[in-house]
Parts: structure tokens; C-alpha cells; sequence
């Protein structure tokens, strides 16, 4: 402090120094010109710093009488110094850590937010789906009692005379009523086909039933019911002549050149009722190779009086007879008719 009665050792003797200067000061004074001007600057910083002890003495007084602002202000400080033990070494930086945390505390908000409104949006898409499903299940038990009559009256076509094909939905819903996960991408139904091929048996899964030959059958008569223009790119059909003679293999050759006109349909058969309607024929055979070892099998296209001479083998005849070929291209005329 500035004044001569508190402060420490050394600060009082101040203002007795600059006392004691401005006397000496005084006593030259007419002397020199610059010691005069000397002496004036010398009074005012005299006059000056008397102020300033007096302001200061006046500042330590008034803390000293207001413990509460001493005691906050301490607070602060320890709190400032506990910030920067946590956060930087300096106000700055402990600064640009809170920055950067509100920025990542408003997304975490922002994320939060976004989570509930896709949740809602979730709830009201399986809404939709649910009613979806649900009118789902109305148009197939609609349409299941035509679909099966339309599969057995093409199924009769195929020498199945006694047969009856069904079409059984069984809800996926449990005990609490239908639900999310019931939800497939085919509805909230599994969906099955039962078929009775012989008299006095009970209708069983195909899939329980059918051979080789009869589910290729089947599988005809329903793509039959349920064809449409460009439906499936590719249908292949095997063994579906397994079991069955001339006359229902005229009928499932017809069948499978209707299914033709909107989708490629690959059929393998040795009944030449079947081959008569195909658009392209191929041979199929296998050599064996006894240098090397191996068995080769080859696919060739047959080209004009080829496929005749194919049908008569399939017939059992040699290409050169005359009653096979001439059979064989009249089931050509009349597959070409169809």
C-alpha cells in the first residue's frame, strides 16, 4: 500500500522518501529552471499517488467488510481451477470444451427426437401392413375355392379322372391376435396345397404325395389355373410323361404350349405325344470316350427332317419307316394346330 501507516515493510517508507525529495527540491527551488519544472512534476505525482494509497486503503476496507463477495469469489476461483484440471490447462480451452459439448449433446437431442418419430413412423407402417394382410387373407379365401376347381378340371385333362385338389390357409397370428410377427413378405398366411389323387384316400400335402411325374403334372394343371403373360421367364418341367400314354400326353403337350406363348418353357420327355408340340427340339445323348476314360453327354438342336426321325424313335421305330414317319408328322400337324 501506498501510506505511511499500513502496508509492509518497505512500502511505508514511500511516501516519506518522496516527501523528503520534494524538500530538497523546494529548497533549489530559483536555482534552475529545470529543477523547478523537476520539483512541479515531483509535487503532482506526490498529490497523485496520496489519491491513489487513499483508494486502495478504501477498496481493502470495503472487502474486508463484505465476507459473502470474499467467499464467492474464492468459489469461483477453485471452480475455475477445477475446470481446468478436467478440461485444459488454460479458461480457453476449458471454453472450447464446452463448446464442443453442447454441439454434441444437441445432436445427441436431435437423435433422440429423430428415434421417436421413426418409432411412430414404424407403428403406423405395420398398421398399414396388418390391414394389408388382413384383406390379403379376405382375397385368397375368395378366390381358393375357384382356384381348386380350375387345377381339377385341368388335372382331369391329365388322366387324374378321380381326383380333388384344395387350397388350405392357416393363419400365423397366436394367442394375442395378429401381430407384426406374423408378417412375411407373401401376407400373414401359410399357404398349402392338399391333393387327392385316388379314390378313398383322404387329401394329403403334395409334398407327402406326388412322385416325380404327378407333381410335374400338378404343377402344370396350376400354372395352367394361374397363368399370365410374362408371369415366370422360365418354367422346366421333368418326368411330367411318367405314367402316362398317347392320348394324355397329347393333352399335356397342349397344356404346355399354351403355357409357352408367355413364358419359355423347357420340358424333358420320351413321349412323342409331348415332343410333337415343342418349338425347338433337342437331342440329349451320352458317348462314352475310352481314351479317355470318361463319359461325355451332348445337347444338339435338331433341324427339319431330324426331329421326325427322333419321333419315330421315340415311337420304338426306325427313322426310315414309313407308318412312324408318317405318324410323326401328323402329330406334328396337329400340335401345330393347337
Amino acid at each position: 500500500m501506498l501510506s505511511g501507516s499500513e502496508g509492509v515493510a518497505g512500502d511505508a517508507d514511500v511516501m516519506g522518501a518522496l516527501a523528503g525529495a520534494r524538500a530538497r527540491l523546494d529548497a533549489l527551488k530559483g536555482v534552475d529552471e529545470r529543477l523547478d519544472e523537476a520539483a512541479a512534476r515531483l509535487e503532482r505525482a506526490f498529490f497523485e499517488l496520496e489519491d491513489l494509497g487513499r483508494d486502495c486503503r478504501d477498496y481493502n476496507e470495503g472487502l474486508a467488510s463484505d465476507p459473502a463477495l470474499l467467499e464467492e469469489v474464492e468459489q469461483r476461483l477453485d471452480l475455475l481451477s477445477q475446470l481446468k484440471r478436467k478440461y485444459g490447462t488454460s479458461i480457453r480451452e476449458v471454453i472450447n470444451y464446452a463448446e464442443e459439448a453442447g454441439v454434441r449433446l444437441q445432436a445427441l437431442e436431435s437423435s433422440e427426437a429423430d428415434s421417436r418419430s421413426l418409432d411412430a413412423e414404424l407403428e403406423q407402417n405395420e398398421a398399414e401392413l396388418l390391414e394389408l394382410a388382413r384383406s390379403l387373407r379376405k382375397l385368397r379365401e375368395k378366390a381358393a375355392p375357384g382356384l381348386a376347381a380350375e387345377v381339377e378340371s385341368h388335372l382331369r385333362d391329365l388322366a387324374f379322372s378321380d381326383c380333388s385338389f384344395e387350397v388350405r390357409l392357416r393363419p400365423r397370428e397366436g394367442d394375442g391376435g395378429l401381430g407384426a410377427g406374423a408378417l412375411s413378405r407373401s401376407g400373414a398366411d401359410d399357404i398349402e396345397f392338399y391333393v387327392r389323387l385316388n379314390p378313398g384316400m383322404p387329401a394329403t400335402p403334395i409334398r407327402e404325395t406326388a412322385s416325380g411325374g404327378e407333381l410335374s403334372r400338378i404343377m402344370l394343371s396350376v400354372k395352367c389355373a394361374v397363368a399370365s403373360p410374362g408371369e415366370a421367364a422360365t418354367l422346366v418341367f421333368d418326368e411330367i410323361d411318367a405314367g402316362i400314354g398317347g392320348e394324355t400326353g397329347s393333352a399335356v403337350g397342349a397344356k404346355l404350349k399354351r403355357l409357352a406363348r408367355g413364358s419359355q418353357v423347357i420340358c424333358i420327355t420320351h413321349l412323342p405325344q409331348i415332343a410333337s408340340y415343342a418349338d425347338a427340339h433337342f437331342s440329349v445323348t451320352k458317348t462314352v470316350d475310352d481314351s479317355a476314360g470318361e463319359t461325355v453327354t451332348a445337347v444338339r438342336r435338331l433341324e427339319g427332317g431330324e426331329v421326325v426321325d427322333e419321333l419315330c424313335r421315340m415311337m420304338g421305330s426306325r427313322p426310315g419307316d414309313g407308318k412312324a414317319r408318317a405318324h410323326a408328322e401328323n402329330l406334328i400337324r396337329k400340335a401345330a394346330a393347337v
